[in-house]
């Protein structure tokens, strides 16, 4: 019963992790589109492609942990 409660408590703590740095991509990509500068706009663009990296690094740590029982 403790086991599936970690299991539980640990997806509703590391899931909306992943979430968030999804919501900083949506929004650094939004203000790429927005600023016409040249360099600010390159800068959104790297910062949407690492926060989205993140979100997915994240996404297949919790799902590989969960299939393989590693809790």
């Amino acid at each position: 019963m403790a086991k599936s409660l970690n299991r539980i408590f640990y997806i509703y703590t590391e899931a909306p992790v992943a979430v968030l740095y999804s919501c900083f991509a949506i929004v650094e990509f939004a203000c790429a589109l927005a600023i016409d500068v040249p360099v600010i706009q390159s800068f959104a663009l790297i910062a949407g492609l690492l926060m989205s990296a993140v979100a997915v690094i994240n996404v297949l740590y919790i799902y590989r942990k969960e299939t393989k029982g590693l809790s």
